[in-house]
């Protein structure tokens, strides 16, 4: 798996999408569900490359919502 592998559409590259997942808490749940089939479908990872692009994604989720959970309690 490379960093740099572009998503279809976007343009954006693995690393900067990976990036960009913990934006759609905003809006909305994020889950596996949604994040295979982007990285099947518009980046063509399959097998260890899958897993390591949903370890990556998950650690971005966890950061985002740790850093959510720090602020609050300094409230």
């Amino acid at each position: 798996m490379t960093s740099l592998s572009r998503r279809s559409g976007s343009g954006l590259t693995l690393s900067e999408f990976i990036s960009h997942i913990p934006d759609e808490l905003d809006v909305d749940a994020v889950g596996i569900w949604h994040l295979v089939p982007i990285a099947e479908g518009d980046f063509g990872l399959s097998g260890a490359d899958l897993i390591s692009f949903l370890r990556r994604a998950i650690i971005a989720l966890i950061a985002r919502w740790s850093g959510a959970c720090s602020a609050s309690a300094r409230q």
